[in-house]
C-alpha cells in the first residue's frame, strides 16, 4: 500500500504504535527508577526485621556501610550516560534498551542473594554494576522519542513518558512498604520489579523497534505520518557544526544551570534515598507507614509536575509573559522552595510528624518545575 498524500503530515491516527512505543518507555521509565529507589526501603526493612517481617534475615550496618550502598547505584550510572547516548543514536535502542531492562531484573533479583553471600560488599558492587547498566537506558528513551514521535507531539508524549519516573517512585515507595510487612518479607522488594522488568523485556522483544520502519505492527498511514514529519523537520536543519566545547564549558548561562540542575539533583536524590531512614529514625513507625509517608511528597511532586506544565502554557498564552521569564523563574522557585523548607525541617521538633512530613513535601514537590527549566539549554 502506497501513501502519497501529503495531509497526513497534520493527520494521524489517534491512536498508533508510536502511542505503543511511549508507553513502553513509561513503564521502563516507571521500573527503572523501581529498581533504584526500592532500596531506600529495603535497608531500612533488613536492617530492622521487627519494622516489617521477623521471620527474614537482619543484618548490621554502619551509618557508613549505608551510605555506600545507597550511593554505589549513582556511581556506576555516572559512567554510562555519554556511551549510551551515543550507541543508541548509532544502533538502535531496541537491543540496548533490552539489554540494559535485562541486566537490571536480572541484578534485582541477585540482590537478596549478595546479601546473604557478601554481606554490604557484595551488594554495593551489585547496585553499581545496576548502576552502570541503568545510566544508558536514559538517553536511549529520548533517542527513541525523537525517532518515533513528530516534532509537534514530541512535547506532549515526552511529558507523559517523564511522568512514569515520578510514578515509579511513588508507586514504588508504597509497594515496597506493603511487600517488605507482607509473608514474602523484604526478599519481595526486589523480587518483584525484576520479574516485572523480564515481562517488559519479552513484550518489548516482541513490541518494540528502533524505528517506524523497522515495526511490523504500524500501518501505512501512520508510518508516512511520522515519515513526512520526520522529513518536515530535517529540511529545515541545516548541516550540524562542530560542538564548540571550549565556548559551552567557559559559558556562564551554562554554567550557571549545570550547577543549579546539580543543586536540583542534590536534593532530589537525597531526599528519596533518605526520607525511609529519616521517618523510621525519628518517628520509628512500622515498615508500611513508612512507605506510605515516604510516597507521599512523590505523589504531590507527580501532581506539581502537571501543575507546572499547565501554568506556563495558560501564562505565555494567555498573559503575554516572555517564555524565558517564566522558565527562569519556574525554574529558580524548584531550587529556593526546596532549600527554604529543608532549613525550616532542622528547626521542627522531632514529637511534630505534620510539621516534618510537610516540610518534606514542600521540598520535594518543589522539585517538579525544574522540568520547565531543562529548556533553557
Amino acid at each position: 500500500m502506497t501513501v502519497t498524500s501529503f495531509n497526513l503530515v497534520t493527520k494521524a491516527p489517534t491512536l498508533g504504535v508510536r502511542h505503543l512505543q511511549v508507553l513502553f518507555l513509561f513503564s521502563c521509565g516507571a521500573l527503572a527508577i523501581h529498581q533504584r529507589m526500592n532500596l531506600s526501603v529495603g535497608i531500612v526493612a533488613m536492617t530492622n526485621a521487627n519494622s516489617s517481617n521477623p521471620n527474614y534475615p537482619e543484618y548490621i550496618f554502619t551509618e557508613q556501610q549505608k551510605s555506600y550502598i545507597l550511593g554505589s547505584q549513582f556511581w556506576g550510572s555516572c559512567f554510562t550516560q555519554l556511551i549510551g547516548g551515543y550507541l543508541s543514536s548509532r544502533y538502535g535502542t531496541k537491543i540496548l534498551l533490552m539489554c540494559i531492562s535485562l541486566i537490571t531484573s536480572l541484578l534485582s533479583l541477585a540482590t537478596p542473594w549478595a546479601v546473604s553471600l557478601g554481606g554490604w560488599q557484595l551488594l554495593c558492587g551489585v547496585r553499581f554494576l545496576q548502576g552502570l547498566a541503568m545510566g544508558g537506558s536514559w538517553p536511549c528513551f529520548y533517542t527513541h522519542l525523537a525517532k518515533w514521535c513528530p516534532k509537534a507531539e514530541r512535547n506532549r508524549l515526552g511529558g507523559i513518558m517523564q511522568t512514569g519516573l515520578d510514578i515509579g517512585t511513588a508507586i514504588g515507595f508504597a509497594l515496597s512498604g506493603v511487600l517488605a510487612a507482607s509473608p514474602f518479607g523484604w526478599h519481595s522488594i526486589f523480587y518483584v520489579p525484576g520479574f516485572l522488568g523480564l515481562l517488559w523485556c519479552l513484550l518489548w522483544s516482541r513490541y518494540g523497534a528502533s524505528s517506524p520502519a523497522m515495526s511490523p505492527f504500524i500501518s501505512a498511514v501512520e508510518l508516512k505520518y511520522i515519515e513526512l514529519a520526520q522529513e518536515q523537520e530535517h529540511s529545515h536543519a541545516s548541516t550540524a557544526p562542530p560542538v564548540p566545547w571550549l565556548q559551552i564549558f567557559t559559558s556562564r548561562p551554562y554554567l550557571v544551570l549545570a550547577f543549579c540542575k546539580m543543586s536540583q539533583a542534590f536534593n532530589f536524590y537525597t531526599l528519596m534515598q533518605q526520607i525511609p531512614r529519616y521517618i523510621h529514625g525519628i518517628f520509628r513507625y512500622n515498615i508500611q507507614i513508612n512507605a506510605l509517608l515516604s510516597a507521599l511528597p512523590f505523589v504531590v511532586m507527580c501532581l506539581m509536575s502537571y501543575f507546572f506544565v499547565f501554568l506556563a502554557d495558560y501564562l505565555t498564552r494567555r498573559c503575554n509573559i516572555p517564555l524565558v521569564v517564566l522558565r527562569k523563574t519556574i525554574n529558580s522557585l524548584a531550587s529556593w522552595i526546596p532549600a527554604v523548607a529543608l532549613i525550616a525541617l532542622s528547626f521542627v521538633q522531632a514529637e511534630n510528624v505534620l510539621g516534618s512530613i510537610s516540610c518534606m513535601t514542600v521540598a520535594v514537590a518543589a522539585i517538579a518545575g525544574q522540568a520547565i527549566g531543562s529548556s533553557l539549554a
